[in-house]
């Protein structure tokens, strides 16, 4: 049994300042890149039908001058301090198409828990902001995952 799961994936997010898409366009598989300043952050505007507690997930790569940036996820009264703490390389999945794609490649990512989030049913904001930045940045961010605790 798999527990259901909400992907708040970057290339559905809005951002600020100098985040960008890696690929440039935000389409599939896309992810946020270049957060190199506090002032920025990234949100995912969300239509909560099922109200209650879910558990973070954020996906990400990132080098050992990305290691020690500390975020805050929050969305209402919840908020969630974390730290980065280790790299990781993404590895890119090998593409089998036939054509070039214009699109960025699939890669893997490293997953680490982030906490435990009150999530009120109606519309609402889940953003991510940084207190502190490493100084090769925060690394790439590819999603948020939500999953309801039992």
């Amino acid at each position: 049994n798999q527990s259901p799961q909400i992907v708040l994936s970057g290339y559905e997010a809005t951002f600020s300042g100098e985040i960008r898409y890696f690929e440039g366009h935000g389409w599939a598989q896309d992810w946020l890149t270049n957060w190199k300043n506090t002032a920025d952050s990234i949100t995912w505007e969300l239509n909560v039908l099922d109200p209650g507690h879910y558990e973070a997930f954020l996906e990400y790569t990132a080098n050992d001058n990305q290691v020690g940036s500390d975020l805050l996820l929050r969305i209402g009264n919840s908020e969630i301090p974390f730290t980065i703490t280790q790299a990781f390389e993404g590895q890119l999945i090998p593409s089998p198409d036939r054509v070039l794609r214009k699109e960025a490649h699939e890669k893997t990512w490293k997953t680490i828990p982030i906490g435990i989030l009150d999530l009120k049913k109606g519309e609402d904001r889940l953003v991510l902001t940084s207190k502190k930045i490493a100084p090769g940045g925060i690394g790439d961010i590819f999603s948020i995952r939500l999953i309801p605790t039992k």
